[in-house]
């Protein structure tokens, strides 16, 4: 046993310097808080002033186009006419669209009020004005593509003074 002796003396004088310079550490940290407030500068800016600004005015609602308007109408009004598009270039414009394989008499007395005169009144009470017959393309088996032309109007002019 005293061989083993010698060699735990400097293990366990070790161990209490460093549990003794620990508690001495602990305890004068533990003072210094205490006894010190924290100091400090602090700087406290004032945002930048924004010059006032009126809010901006909602925008106005929009309102339909001629065209737009138009294209509602015939939507509405002859469903059976698949994917209308009225198209315009420089010179004239065209409603075109595809009319699909009839399913009754009922779709059979449509069609036929649309083509008769329905698409051109509805047109015309848009400001369009349909130039001649309406175009049919068979496409397929009792399937069509419809083209109606329509004449570019252009404004009259304004009064010199």
């Amino acid at each position: 046993m005293e061989d083993r002796m010698p060699a735990l003396r400097p293990f366990a004088l070790g161990f209490v310097a460093l549990a003794l310079v620990g508690a001495i550490g602990w305890f004068t940290q533990a003072g210094d808080a205490a006894d010190t407030p924290e100091t400090g500068i602090a700087v406290v800016a004032a945002a930048p002033a924004a010059p006032h600004r009126a809010p901006p005015s909602p925008a106005p609602s929009p309102t339909a186009s001629p065209r737009d308007a138009a294209l509602a109408e015939i939507r509405a009004t002859y469903p059976l006419l698949r994917d209308p598009v009225l198209s315009c270039d420089a010179m004239r414009c065209a409603l075109t669209g595809l009319i699909l394989p009839p399913t009754d008499q009922a779709y059979l007395d449509k069609r036929q009020e649309m083509l008769l005169g329905g698409l051109a009144a509805i047109l015309a009470a848009h400001g369009y004005r349909t130039e001649g017959p309406v175009k049919l393309d068979e496409i397929d088996s009792n399937t069509f593509r419809l083209r109606a032309e329509i004449p570019r109007v252009t404004p009259p002019a304004a009064p010199a003074a």
